[in-house]
């Protein structure tokens, strides 16, 4: 008999008995083989864990029609535990980096490959396909103004000078974006000779938390700089000055409300052209532009 597709179960326990895998003929003495015989003979449903002691599972052999016998079940015995254990540890794993909003990776220094999990690439817009699996493939994705540290933090971790990698930078999204990124991770596998040969470990998206130190930032900024501004005209260009930095714009006005009339007048602006600040110097009170800001 051949294995014709199994799922990843019960390759697990087929594996463990040197079974092979799809397409591999079954090889002789399988624990389960004489009830998939007996099925495919009788047409008749078999269970398994009545044919060997030594069989991992624990389930039936069906006949399907014609040639073909599917064999459900369960794994058993010691194979089986260590398989529950491991799926129960997998799934407590996922659950807990999901809870942290954490994601997993791992880099595997002898060919460059960089596994990550669902949580990395779909986070950032890419599929699985499009990030891409090795380092150079993340780097390219790395801002250049933070490639060097790192690239340093992992040295470092690699040599030893440091226990624990460590590094903060952006990383560009597929929709252009540029997200921040904390990650950190250690060596957990050495050969022989104690180098280094894989480096694991999880990694947060932090945007928000960036932008809310930047804000607080730019807050002191400005709040130090008001406190000095003797004119009006200066304090609306530290203002302005503010607010294209944290919007990230590179031009912008500040239009005053008129109490007396309801209309707006532009009383600062910067990178504006002269021409457009003479057609868009004032709102009447009827303008939409007046009633965004009542």
């Amino acid at each position: 008999p051949v294995l014709v597709d199994v799922n990843r179960q019960f390759a697990a326990a087929i594996d463990a008995l040197g079974a092979g895998g799809p397409g591999a003929p079954v090889r002789d003495g399988a624990p389960w083989l004489p009830a998939v015989a007996e099925a495919a003979a009788t047409g008749l449903c078999v269970p398994l864990d009545e044919r060997a002691a030594a069989c991992p599972l624990s389930g039936y052999a069906l006949p399907v029609g014609g040639e073909l016998v599917a064999v459900v079940g369960r794994s058993t015995g010691a194979l089986g535990e260590e398989l529950v254990a491991l799926r129960e540890s997998q799934e407590r794993l996922a659950l807990a980096l999901d809870g942290a909003g954490l994601a997993a990776w791992e880099l595997d220094l002898a060919d460059g490959a960089l596994h990550l999990d669902r949580r990395t690439w779909s986070g950032l817009g890419y599929s699985e396909e499009g990030l891409g699996s090795s380092a150079a493939a993340w780097g390219a994705l790395t801002h250049p103004d933070d490639a060097r540290s790192v690239s340093e933090a992992l040295q470092a971790c690699l040599r030893g000078d440091a226990s624990v990698y460590e590094a903060e930078y952006r990383v560009r999204s597929k929709s252009g974006e540029w997200r921040w990124v904390l990650s950190r991770g250690k060596v957990t596998a050495r050969d022989a000779e104690g180098h280094p040969l894989r480096v694991s470990g999880v990694a947060r998206d932090i945007s928000d938390r960036r932008r809310a130190e930047e804000l607080l930032r730019e807050e002191h900024r400005l709040a130090l700089a008001l406190s000095g501004a003797s004119t009006l005209e200066e304090a609306l260009e530290h203002c302005l000055k503010t607010a294209i930095h944290v919007s990230g714009l590179d031009a912008g006005g500040i239009y005053l409300a008129d109490p007396a009339t309801g209309g707006l007048g532009l009383a600062h602006h910067i990178g504006l052209s002269e021409s457009f600040a003479a057609a868009n110097a004032r709102y009447g009170a009827d303008s939409p532009h007046a009633h965004l800001v009542e």
